[in-house]
């Protein structure tokens, strides 16, 4: 009985104890369920929940942002939709620049996708492609190193945006004129690489020579340039172009014309992407290839299946959108991430959550399910420039862009987003209740990039030699740089540092003084006691082992160094009695509050000081500058200048020798000048009827500093006048202002003549076999109304294009199209023919042939043609006879 009665108390006791088991898993299934549902929210808009397009469910959002492994936050910037102006000189260049930076760092974001090559063009200097007529043709300053710089300094990478096949959006253009505007490495010099779309003209993507090309293009931008990624968006073929007889020529396996198209464009992307892992391989670097082509790869049912490899195969996308893998783009995207011939796709996911063709949750859902086993990453486009109006809840939904960007967040595979455009950025920045709020919370902190998964991870040492000082600005950390570092990520707690992403407060770049990076927190308050730790962040975006720091072990330290104040320069020689101009390069330091300057001005006759004043230095534009007084008696003068901002300081002094002043040389002026470079030239001035006067030619490329040009030497006070015989500047290899200036001195006095400035070009040679109305040597006729003038002409320059202007005073002219649209120019052969049909518009007209070819420009001699008027009015006559007298005055030259 006892047996029987234990055996039934341990049956009971088990059956407690599973009870109590299960009532203990549904106690924390259901506290882990209910955790789970509190930590995401469905997308409601406008009190509407969404679902998805499938109609398979409500669509969720996180309720925290998780940046965990890190995230890519870019904008795209291009002079081609007006985020900023086009080249006008450095200064200008600089100032805007920096603003887009200050501006991305309102928001974190740390990729700047730069338009780098816009149409066949180059906004940096390149042996294949012309300088872009956004970056001013021909510029003095090659920007792009000192903006890469300026971006990895704030941590940010540059990805360089290219266009690859675009050349014009000139259809009116043939072929022949259109090849004829490039040199011969480029190309689109061979009218047989070209196809004339609809809307554009593009490189033939069909042909070998054109892939390899671009290979040679994009190479040689990574090879001279510190860029981060080669970047293409989606212009590949283009509509409404004829393609037929590069497919007879190419198409060795019989494929279909759409089979054709994407196999060269794939062609193209694999050579590239051979190209550049070669080049990471050997050179240490890891510059990425990302493709943001449009947001569908094809419309389908939405399915994603993978094969034993992780493959990805699916009808595409569950939308009814414009897609690229078909006509026109024939790009295939899916098969470059199956094959990991790119590190990054950023597909154009520009619509909004509640779109009807194309619903933004859907399509990044399926990319990201596209992108699973793919060491490809993936990010996702904000088409935050659709909030002006037209784009459903972008216009309507002021937390569209959280409500994207939280989305992509719950998703395994999306790694970060981006912005298109820049000007919709900002404005979004100034006011957020326009589809951007709550953003500023989940992008209130820096965050460092995603590791890039398709190369040879570089992991980073630990940093060595990290120490902290307090200076008068806050606390500064101190480390050794670190070769295989691309960025520090720098954390800070009031605990001990666990190298959370909520601990990071800033990322800053691999650049340094003497093997030292520094960086200043000037956000501490008070006897806070401070945990700092820095993780190095390699070329491969890897994070290495953190070191940590605290304020308990700071030491009383240096204030930071701004860095050198560069560019000092004086606008001549300080003379006595005069006033003078002193100029310096603003400095641009990545961190703290606006950099201000002060400055003084100290005086000597002799040993002995004279006089001390403060400089009044303003700054514009990238330079800085102030004008002080020489006063009478000074031989030498010294000039000190401060720089600082609540980081740190940085300061320069200069001393200069004072001259006696000479006097202003009177009348300069360049006689026999049509602006060609190194011309002959005959430059005339007053003398200054002093003895020993040695004078100079002088020229400038700013107008600020000049640089001696030629030495005409010493000259005695007998001469009145001084004529003499020389030449331009020699060829810069650009189109060029340059100012030229006649500098006379003697042993303690110096003098300057007035400033002359004109525009220089190389001399193309002359306009061949120029006929009018097919007589040779006329260069004045008399026509009729009704008449038509022909001018003929030899094309001798075949990368020339020739343009037949119109002037009516003789000083101004403009394309013969303003004068009478009629107006024709055609090439056969090689001779160049314009039929005029004259207009009872003037009574008399000027006309001349130009030709211009990259740096280089000639014109023919001035045509004058009178037209007679059967009928004269009052008003008219007294109109010609006032204009004729102008142009009498100008064509005498009597004012030189």
């Amino acid at each position: 009985m006892k047996s029987v009665l234990k055996n039934n108390k341990s049956v009971f006791c088990k059956t407690l104890l599973i009870l109590i088991v299960i009532v203990l898993v549904f106690f924390f299934t259901a506290k882990n369920i209910t955790k789970a549902v509190e930590e995401k929210e469905v997308i409601s808009i406008n009190g509407t929940s969404i679902t998805y397009r499938d109609g398979s469910g409500y669509v969720y959002i996180n309720k925290e942002h998780s940046s965990a492994g890190g995230e890519f936050r870019g904008v795209w910037v291009s002079p081609l939709t007006g985020d900023i102006t086009s080249y006008t000189g450095k200064e200008a260049y600089q100032s805007q620049m920096l603003d887009v930076l200050k501006n991305m760092e309102r928001y974190n974001l740390n990729v700047l996708i730069f338009h780098v090559r816009i149409m066949n063009d180059a906004l940096y200097e390149s042996k294949y492609n012309n300088w872009s007529n956004y970056y001013n043709n021909n510029p003095d300053w090659d920007m792009l190193p000192w903006l890469i710089e300026e971006c990895h300094k704030r941590g940010i990478e540059f990805h360089a945006w290219m266009n690859p096949y675009r050349v014009t959006t000139n259809v009116s253009l043939s072929l022949e004129e259109c090849a004829k505007r490039y040199p011969k490495t480029n190309a689109a010099s061979n009218p047989k690489n070209l196809l004339k779309a609809d809307t554009t003209i593009i490189l033939n993507p069909g042909i070998p020579e054109v892939q390899r090309f671009l290979v040679n293009t994009c190479m040689e931008l990574i090879e001279n340039y510190d860029v981060d990624a080669i970047h293409f968006d989606d212009y590949f073929y283009a509509a409404g172009i004829d393609d037929s007889s590069t497919i007879r020529e190419y198409n060795t396996s019989g494929l279909s014309e759409a089979d054709f198209r994407r196999s060269q464009v794939d062609a193209f992307i694999e050579s590239l992407s051979s190209a550049m892992r070669a080049y990471n391989e050997v050179s240490g670097r890891r510059v990425q290839l990302g493709i943001a082509p449009t947001g569908v790869w094809r419309n389908g049912n939405g399915v994603v299946n993978y094969d034993k490899d992780g493959k990805v195969s699916s009808s595409g996308s569950n939308t009814s959108a414009y897609a690229h893998y078909g006509s026109p783009l024939y790009a295939d995207t899916l098969k470059w991430i199956n094959n990991g011939w790119i590190d990054y796709i950023l597909p154009q996911t520009y619509w909004a959550i509640t779109n009807s063709a194309g619903p933004y949750c859907d399509l990044v859902k399926w990319w990201n399910a596209a992108c699973k086993y793919s060491k490809t990453n993936l990010y996702s486009s904000l088409g935050l420039y659709m909030s002006a109006g037209g784009n459903a809840s972008w216009s309507t939904n002021p937390y569209e862009g959280y409500q994207q960007i939280m989305y992509a967040n719950t998703l395994e595979n999306v790694r970060g987003s981006s912005i298109y455009n820049y000007n919709s950025y900002v404005g979004a920045a100034n006011n957020p209740n326009k589809a951007f709020k709550n953003v500023k919370t989940i992008w209130s902190k820096a965050i460092y990039l995603p590791e890039i998964r398709t190369m040879d991870r570089i992991v980073p040492s630990k940093v060595s030699n990290i120490k902290l000082d307090k200076t008068d600005y806050g606390y500064t950390v101190r480390f050794d740089k670190q070769e295989e570092a691309k960025f520090y990520v720098i954390y800070r707690s009031t605990q001990e540092v666990t190298f959370d992403e909520e601990e990071i407060i800033d990322v800053i770049g691999n650049v340094g003084v003497d093997g030292k990076i520094e960086f200043t927190d000037y956000s501490t308050t008070g006897d806070k006691v401070y945990y700092y730790g820095v993780k190095a962040q390699s070329y491969s975006l890897t994070l290495g082992e953190g070191a940590i720091i605290s304020t308990l072990n700071a030491q009383v330290g240096s204030n930071l160094y701004l860095g050198d104040i560069t560019g000092i320069a004086l606008n001549g020689d300080p003379v006595e009695k005069s006033a003078s101009i002193v100029k310096f390069d603003s400095l641009v330091y990545p961190f703290g509050s606006k950099v201000s300057y002060s400055g003084s001005i100290c005086f000597y006759e002799g040993t002995k000081e004279i006089s001390r004043s403060d400089l009044q230095i303003s700054e514009k534009n990238g330079i800085c500058q102030a004008t002080f007084m020489i006063p009478e008696g000074s031989t030498q003068m010294k000039i000190t200048i401060n720089a600082s901002n609540n980081c740190g300081e940085s300061s320069a002094t200069l001393s200069y020798d004072i001259y006696k002043d000479l006097g202003k040389i009177t009348n300069f002026d360049i006689l026999n000048n049509d602006g060609y470079y190194g011309s002959d030239v005959t430059f005339i001035w007053n003398n200054k009827n002093i003895n020993d006067v040695k004078y100079t030619i002088e020229y400038s490329l700013d107008g600020f500093e000049f640089l001696p040009l030629q030495e005409v030497g010493t000259v005695t006070s007998d001469s009145l006048n001084i004529s003499y015989q020389g030449k331009l500047l020699e060829s810069l290899g650009l189109v060029k202002r340059v100012y030229y200036r006649i500098k006379g001195e003697t042993e303690s006095s110096i003098g300057y003549s007035n400033v002359i400035d004109f525009s220089h070009y190389d001399y193309l040679g002359q306009i061949s076999n120029l006929k009018v109305n097919d007589e040779r040597n006329v260069y004045e006729i008399d026509v009729e109304e009704g008449d038509t003038v022909t001018l003929t002409w030899s094309n001798s320059n075949k990368n020339a294009v020739y343009t037949v202007l119109v002037s009516y005073d003789g000083k101004e002219y403009m394309g013969i199209s303003a004068y009478n649209s009629a107006a024709f120019t055609s090439l056969e052969g090689s001779v160049y023919t314009c039929n005029i049909p004259i207009r009872y518009t003037r009574f008399l007209i000027y006309l001349k042939v130009e030709a211009t070819y990259s740096s280089g420009k000639t014109s023919s001699k001035e045509i004058k043609v009178n037209i007679k008027i059967d009928d004269l009015f009052s008003d008219e006559v007294a109109g010609f006879l006032c204009d004729y007298y102008n142009i009498f005055l100008y064509k005498m030259d009597i004012y030189n």
